[in-house]
């Protein structure tokens, strides 16, 4: 799905086929973090960070179904699933979770894609979101 990004700072839509989430990576330890931070959070390191696009592919580590509506919605359009995805990078990314909730397992592997948030005039506005990946590998 096409859009604008709900934050440019969070997520790629330069490749319209595959967005990618931006993080970052300290320049002396290496650990990844998202979103970006401009500096390590280790104490003993502190470094700087350098963004990064990370991997678009992850593992399932927990998720939860939520009757609530959604971001400051009014209404409950419809219930949704939340989930924390591992990346190989070692980062846990929480974000919505598209797909049948009878078939969403912990431990299964999930892809990154794009979720419509709001119409602002012709505009998409869109956040990430993952999906079951029919593909299963990470990259």
């Amino acid at each position: 799905m096409a859009g604008i990004p709900i934050e440019s700072w969070i997520i790629d839509l330069a490749d319209l086929q595959q967005p990618r989430l931006i993080g970052g990576r300290c320049t002396a330890c290496g650990e990844y973090y998202f979103p970006m931070r401009h500096h390590c959070a280790k104490a003993e390191c502190l470094a700087p960070c350098e963004e990064v696009r990370l991997s678009t592919r992850g593992v399932l580590y927990t998720w939860t179904y939520v009757p609530n509506p959604r971001w400051g919605k009014a209404q409950v359009d419809k219930p949704y699933l939340v989930g924390q995805v591992d990346l190989p990078e070692g980062t846990r990314i929480q974000g919505i979770l598209e797909g049948d909730p009878q078939k969403i397992e912990i431990g299964m592997q999930m892809r990154l894609a794009t979720t419509p948030i709001e119409q602002k005039g012709e505009d998409t506005v869109v956040s990430y979101c993952f999906v079951p990946d029919e593909e299963g590998a990470a990259s």
